[in-house]
């Protein structure tokens, strides 16, 4: 669609060395003549609560997917209304701004900037995500350490914003809107195949890991009511007593580096899969590794979400490994804890954020065949499963695509590269679904946290 969009027919120097061109009718204005600080403090800390989430915004802490750390209090907290333009300031040079959907109460870091005029906040939330300007938040901040770099109000002030005549700053964000129902859609439909292709897999494994691969044999009552009957020969034994359990420990942010050197380190959070062989973080001497063929646990949200390493791995301390003991095929093993999901929810629930204990993935409860069976149905699990992997891993790269797809559309558009002022909506163009259109974030939400947790 992009390289169906025209260009404007005439282009001027913006001056501003992260842009280039403009369209020769826009003009460029210091944020300062576009927005004004403004610091309200909540008295009593009743106000919604709004957390800031970097695919959804600024929305009220209660529709985050996973649990947040509570303050008993919100009172002193910045107050914002319907309309602002909210900054995380240590998180700007991510491009971290959101536009409040309704008043409320957020973090005292952050700041809140009131539209001057009355232009549609939404252009100048999409136009300051944009690489360019991202890049240039980036430049502006202070700071020594990377985690607490700031961007403070009169640097934000100092850049200047690219400013279309007021009726095409509103078709601008009908279109990009309108773009995002479509993407939407496209995205809601490929995890719903996503969803179909893992039910398979799940169903393929249940059976393996819990009956063996022998139609016939005799079964005997677990006692447990996730797992049902298991083959009278096997045993149940909780995690701890066959496999060893390495719980993960952050390194000083002085330890680490982004040059190659050291052992590769994952701080949590691991992806169902294979570990990204290119992390972004080293350890010459983590606190803790993971051996090769262990198994990465996310003991934090996202709970239960797991991998087998491919290599020796630092570990943060949102990561557990698990490393098989000699008559354990570590393979099984994986199986086996991908089919006891329902066990980390159990142990997850009733803390303030989703997390495990060292103890509770050690009394993880896990089916316990021969050695020779175990190897059994690791091969069978993985030749049934291969094909589903690899459905499912197209389609992933599908969803990939498309949000590229829709950043690059963004950036054309605020930016002035393509022109969209010929473009005629469609009926169901101007219909608004915010359930619809909340498929275009990731599968697990993860939130900004406040300040205190900015490094977690």
């Amino acid at each position: 669609m992009i390289d169906n969009l025209p260009a404007y027919p005439a282009y001027r120097d913006s001056h501003l060395p992260w842009v280039g061109s403009i369209p020769a009718h826009w003009e460029t204005i210091r944020c300062r003549f576009l927005f004004r600080e403004v610091d309200e403090r909540s008295k009593t800390g009743s106000e919604t609560h709004l957390s800031m989430s970097q695919v959804h915004g600024l929305i009220p802490s209660t529709s985050l997917k996973r649990k947040q750390l509570t303050s008993e209090s919100y009172a002193g907290g910045k107050l914002c209304k319907q309309g602002d333009l909210v900054l995380n300031r240590l998180k700007a040079h991510l491009g971290v701004f959101a536009h409040a959907k309704q008043a409320g109460v957020i973090s005292p870091d952050y700041s809140v900037f009131r539209p001057v005029t009355d232009g549609p906040i939404h252009y100048y939330e999409a136009l300051f995500k944009t690489p360019s300007y991202v890049g240039e938040f980036r430049r502006s901040t202070k700071g020594i350490v990377e985690g607490f770099w700031r961007l403070y109000s009169d640097d934000f002030y100092n850049i200047r914003a690219l400013v279309p005549p007021r009726d095409e700053q509103d078709k601008i964000v009908a279109f990009l809107r309108a773009q995002d129902r479509q993407i939407a859609r496209f995205i809601r439909d490929k995890r719903r195949l996503i969803e179909l292709l893992n039910e398979q897999k799940q169903t393929i494994i249940h059976r393996a890991v819990t009956r063996g691969l022998d139609p016939n044999v005799r079964l005997r009552p677990s006692g447990i009511d996730w797992l049902g009957d298991v083959p009278e020969h096997w045993e149940i034994r909780r995690l701890k007593t066959i496999a060893s359990i390495i719980m993960g420990q952050s390194p000083s942010s002085t330890d680490c580096n982004h040059d190659g050197n050291g052992f590769p380190f994952l701080q949590g959070c691991a992806e169902f899969g294979v570990v990204n062989p290119e992390p972004v973080q080293y350890c010459p001497t983590p606190p803790k590794k993971a051996p090769e063929g262990s198994i990465l646990l996310s003991v934090r949200a996202p709970v239960g979400s797991m991998n087998v390493a491919n290599k020796i791995y630092g570990i943060g301390r949102g990561l557990c490994a698990i490393s098989r003991g000699s008559s354990l095929d570590h393979y099984f093993l994986f199986y086996s804890l991908v089919d006891s999901k329902t066990q980390f929810k159990i142990a997850s629930t009733g803390s303030t954020y989703d997390a495990v204990s060292t103890k509770d993935v050690g009394n993880l409860l896990t089916t316990f065949p021969t050695l020779f069976e175990q190897e059994q149905i690791s091969k069978f699990v993985t030749n049934e499963t291969i094909s589903l992997e690899d459905a499912i891993a197209k389609t992933k790269y599908e969803i990939d695509l498309i949000r590229e797809y829709r950043e690059r559309l963004i950036s054309d558009v605020v930016t002035g590269k393509v022109d969209v002022r010929g473009w005629t909506p469609a009926p169901e163009d101007l219909e608004t679904d915010n359930e619809l259109l909340a498929e275009i974030g990731d599968d697990e939400e993860i939130p900004v946290e406040e300040e205190g947790d900015a490094n977690d």
